[in-house]
């Protein structure tokens, strides 16, 4: 079995200390929009204003290759699973892998879709609404809003970033590469109202509410558990 990765070297924490070169989708364009879903061809840029670069990378890094501005094209694919189950999946590219991997309970359970659904495509945003939700995403910038029926926002990505200082202080939809040698670092951002908690995240041993914490999550064998009969196989730090 591999050693587990030491924490304070995982490529998430380069989020923190911007040394990344920074990708987030700008915006969006709508190639299909159905009951099933909408499926939208995104155009990200690279930005590296603002970049640390570390001192071993210096100017061997390969992360140097991608210009400040650059363009890169991609897809993001929202799926109705049901009538109050979304899945919203982004890549690089033209075509969002299939990736059939079972969510939440299995699709024998009866993930068939939405019993009722409607898109509706405006200049300025795309509408999506089933039984129970309702899904709206503004082209530009990309912004997703999802809300309940009775129109409260439950959920919401993308946009422009709340600091008007442009810092960095939050990474929307998208797929940074490492500074030190361009690995991908897939980011997302989540809006929470004031109070809102987190939850989860496997077995940790720190406050409950995860809000502002750092959360790295590694799959691993659980500590004391190395047969196959193991009954926890993850561990988070």
């Amino acid at each position: 079995m591999a050693a587990p990765p030491v924490v304070d070297r995982l490529n998430t924490r380069l989020l923190e200390s911007r040394e990344v070169v920074r990708s987030f989708v700008k915006q969006a364009r709508v190639l299909e929009a159905d009951a099933s879903g909408l499926l939208l061809e995104t155009t990200a840029l690279f930005q590296q204003h603002l970049t640390r670069w570390p001192a071993h990378a210096g100017a061997n890094s390969p992360a140097r290759e991608l210009a400040q501005g650059e363009q890169r094209s991609g897809r993001l694919r929202i799926d109705a699973l049901s009538d109050t189950i979304l899945r919203v999946r982004y890549a690089e590219g033209e075509a969002v892998p299939a990736n059939e991997t079972p969510m939440v309970v299995e699709h024998s359970n009866g993930l068939g879709g939405p019993g009722r659904a409607e898109a509706r495509v405006e200049p300025a945003r795309v509408l999506y609404q089933t039984a129970g939700l309702r899904v709206e995403v503004g082209l530009d910038p990309l912004a997703i809003s999802i809300a309940g029926p009775d129109g409260r926002e439950l959920c919401a990505i993308g946009g422009r970033e709340k600091n008007a200082f442009g810092q960095w202080d939050s990474y929307n939809t998208g797929i940074c590469r490492s500074a030190r040698d361009a690995s991908p670092i897939a980011a997302e951002c989540f809006a929470l109202r004031p109070h809102e908690a987190i939850y989860g995240m496997g077995e940790q041993f720190l406050r409950l509410d995860k809000v502002g914490q750092t959360i790295d999550l590694n799959m691993l064998e659980a500590y004391g558990t190395p047969l196959r009969a193991a009954t926890r196989t993850s561990h988070s730090s």
